[in-house]
């Protein structure tokens, strides 16, 4: 009876404290694999939502310019906050001969 119950005792279902560790490291070397990755997105993804506002804003300025054919006014009307952007966003307009530039600060 004594063999019966070491041979049981021997044959335990569980996971050893090494087989715990391995799975540990390879969780971890997979994390810092993937963290670089989403912070790459997550860089992608902000400079393109800053690419599209300044797209909408060139297009508001080319629609203001279309109705009243002044730079000036126009810039001003953007930089007031007409630009339907959200209340962090600042627009900046620089006129320099019938040319402008936009600069977009803020954001999420």
């Amino acid at each position: 009876m004594n063999i019966k119950l070491r041979k049981a005792r021997q044959h335990n279902n569980g996971f050893t404290l090494l087989e715990i560790i391995v799975v540990l490291i390879i969780i971890g070397i997979l994390v810092a694999i993937a963290v670089p990755n989403i912070y790459g997105w997550i860089d992608r993804s902000a400079a393109s939502e800053g690419n599209s506002s300044l797209r909408l804003l060139s297009d508001q300025m080319d629609a203001c310019m279309l109705t009243t054919k002044t730079v000036d006014q126009c810039a001003q009307n953007l930089t007031a906050g007409g630009t339907g952007l959200g209340p962090n966003v600042t627009v900046e307009t620089q006129v320099r001969g019938g040319n402008y530039t936009i600069a977009q600060y803020g954001g999420h």
